[in-house]
């Protein structure tokens, strides 16, 4: 949050930029989740008996945007009798203006005796919560809310308290993203100059967000509407920064944000960033918003008594979008998509079982249906059950438009990135990253293992199993490079079963033949130990990526690690030998659901050819088709384009 205090010869102002973007909702059945959040409340204002006020319900969601210039709204109202609202009208008084539930003025009326709060708020169903509340607790003579627009009733209603005004808070105002809404956002120039001067001489403006450009404007309103009146809190005072200014006459002063939150009780915003871990949104070196790495993650949700990792944010009323990632990847393989897309969706990136931050189950993974079983329990008990947007890239491409395919009723759209899938099975696009991380010893090693191996299954009786299919590793050698990747030829292929098969099978494919095989396993266990190292990553990645410079150190590490854990090993041999459902079977199953979907291709993948994409849309008529110039994986290696023909082709979906 960015924080900024402010004081003056009257206020103080404070302004407070976190990223938690998403304020609470309420509906008639409480999710795991709304328990959860539930429990944070509970420790945030333990004076809070929420036990008790929850028996108090609203009986239908709260809509969390509201126009404020309905006709309602702009009625001049009649300032209240104080002496009766109050016990001791002359108390000192705090202001909350857009206070939502309220429960931010009911816990600082808890802790601190010697004030009186009042509440502004535009949605008329939380304020008589509120107020039914404030009776419960015993409050009503401390803490009243009010039905009222604070740009229009502000002033109207503080210029005849008989008391000081101490304190008037803005926290976590609706940022109106829309260009035309801007003109919404509560903090204007007019309520800035009243609260200026209802604000008692050395009173205090607090204001804070969670979108930096809310927070920027609101300081900058105040900076140019009352700017002379007020005094920057401390740790808002502005350091000289390195950079030079425009002149290049020397450096200049850049603001600075307070740590944290000085007033001692928490937003609900903010105790439910305790429960629900919400992404932070940092610039890259090259100024590009993206997500900033958690080395333990963020969300996670029990599952048939698994551990699966998720993130979460945007605004709670926005269609929801759910991203899943490939093979090897996790949750952060979307840091780059999920700032820009969380300005207007609800967005969820899940971790897939076996992969990222979620459990390494050591479970039958034959069909992946294990996979769109999560997704599709995911969408009911974390995403709301609302029909959701699965975007998947390669693996959860595939498991995308199987989960499609399998639960038609929980998804309105599917956008395949790069997604993996012969016509006759999925598994070459999980060989690929393993065999192009080999060198050429460690391939020597393998097919001396394979011969071993070989022998062992001819004398245990074991059946090997025919394959006729190719293996993406023919078309990215660990020596490719980035460049090489983009003088390629894009053209029709043989991996994934889009072309005439290759007689010859794979390495990987030999090895995991006789499954049953200890010396099989033996093998698959090398060459994921091979694989796993971070130096090898680092090489596969800019076998598939076009732009070098977005394979960092996070990305490496965020595939790294997950790695090392015990039963990693297992769950890679476990994926590389199971099977999946034709891809033109599933296709066929989506046909007559008609649901949308787009084709979001890099051009430039070395393991899954553009003319994937072509079969499908041959095969699936209704697919559009959105390419980029980027390789396996384009919404992290050239997201920006990304991110614009996927919000396009959203907005139109709506």
């Amino acid at each position: 949050m960015r924080w900024t205090l402010q004081q003056v010869t009257k206020p103080l102002l404070g302004v407070v930029p976190r990223v938690c973007r998403h304020k609470p909702t309420i509906s008639a059945l409480p999710s795991s989740q709304e328990i959860l959040v539930r429990e944070a409340h509970k420790a945030a204002w333990p004076e809070v008996n929420l036990d008790a006020l929850e028996v108090t319900k609203v009986g239908r969601r709260v809509r969390q945007h509201v126009n404020p210039f309905k006709e309602e709204l702009q009625v001049p109202i009649q300032p209240p009798n104080w002496g009766q609202i109050f016990h001791r009208p002359t108390l000192p008084l705090t202001v909350d203006i857009g206070c939502g539930p309220g429960r931010f003025l009911l816990a600082s009326a808890k802790r601190m005796q010697d004030s009186n709060y009042l509440g502004l708020e535009i949605r008329q169903p939380l304020v008589d919560r509120a107020t039914d509340w404030s009776r419960a607790m015993d409050l009503a003579g401390r803490v009243h809310f009010v039905y009222a627009s604070a740009n229009v009733q502000l002033g109207n209603l503080l210029n005849s308290y008989p008391g000081d005004v101490d304190l008037i808070t803005v926290q976590f105002p609706d940022p109106h993203w829309k260009a035309k809404h801007k003109k919404r956002r509560i903090v204007q120039p007019a309520l800035v100059k009243t609260m200026r001067d209802v604000l008692r001489p050395g009173g205090r403006l607090f204001m804070q967000s969670d979108v930096m450009e809310v927070a920027k404007a609101m300081w900058d309103e105040v900076d140019s509407a009352a700017g002379d009146a007020f005094q920057l809190a401390e740790g808002n005072k502005p350091k000289l920064s390195t950079a030079l200014a425009a002149d290049a006459s020397g450096p200049t002063p850049t603001r600075t944000w307070l740590p944290f939150n000085p007033l001692g009780t928490p937003t609900e915003r903010e105790a439910r960033a305790v429960a629900q871990v919400e992404p932070i949104v940092e610039t890259d070196s090259h100024s590009h918003q993206r997500l900033q790495f958690r080395e333990n993650g963020w969300n996670f949700w029990e599952w048939q008594k698994h551990r699966i990792h998720y993130i979460a944010t945007g605004p709670e009323d926005g269609p929801p979008v759910v991203l899943v990632h490939g093979f090897g990847a996790s949750a952060y393989h979307w840091r780059y998509n999920i700032p820009d897309l969380a300005k207007k969706y609800r967005v969820y990136a899940v971790d897939l079982l076996g992969f990222g931050w979620s459990d390494k189950a050591l479970v039958s993974y034959e069909g992946y249906s294990i996979w769109q079983e999560q997704l599709s329990d995911f969408i009911k008990q974390v995403a709301g059950g609302k029909p959701v947007v699965l975007v998947g890239n390669s693996l959860g491409g595939y498991n995308s438009l199987a989960t499609a395919a399998k639960f038609p009723e929980l998804v309105r759209g599917v956008v395949l990135v790069n997604a993996a899938g012969r016509f006759e099975e999925v598994k070459e696009a999980l060989e690929a990253p393993i065999e192009a991380a080999l060198t050429q010893s460690e391939r020597a090693g393998l097919e001396a293992s394979l011969e071993l191996a070989s022998d062992a299954a001819a004398l245990s009786s074991a059946e090997p199993i025919s394959s006729t299919e190719s293996s993406p590793a023919q078309a990215a050698q660990s020596k490719t490079t980035a460049s090489d990747i983009k003088q390629r030829d894009p053209g029709p292929s043989k991996p994934f079963g889009l072309g005439k098969p290759d007689p010859s099978p794979s390495l990987l494919q030999r090895i995991v033949s006789p499954v049953k095989s200890l010396a099989m396993r033996t093998a698959v266990y090398a060459s994921f130990f091979a694989a796993k190292q971070p130096s090898r990553i680092r090489s596969v990645l800019k076998q598939v990526y076009t732009n070098d410079i977005n394979i960092d150190d996070e990305l490496v590490q965020s595939i790294a690690a997950p790695a090392k854990d015990k039963s990693a090993a297992e769950v890679f041999y476990r994926v590389i030998t199971a099977n999946g459902t034709p891809v033109n079977q599933l296709l066929a199953e989506l046909k007559s659901h008609r649901t949308p979907m787009l084709l979001l291709w890099g051009d430039y993948d070395p393991w899954i050819r553009p003319s994937s994409a072509d079969r499908i849309q041959r095969l699936y008529p209704l697919a559009e088709r959105f390419s980029v110039p980027a390789g396996h994986c384009p919404h992290d290696d050239l997201p920006e384009p990304v991110n614009q023909g996927l919000l396009q082709w959203l907005d139109r979906l709506q």
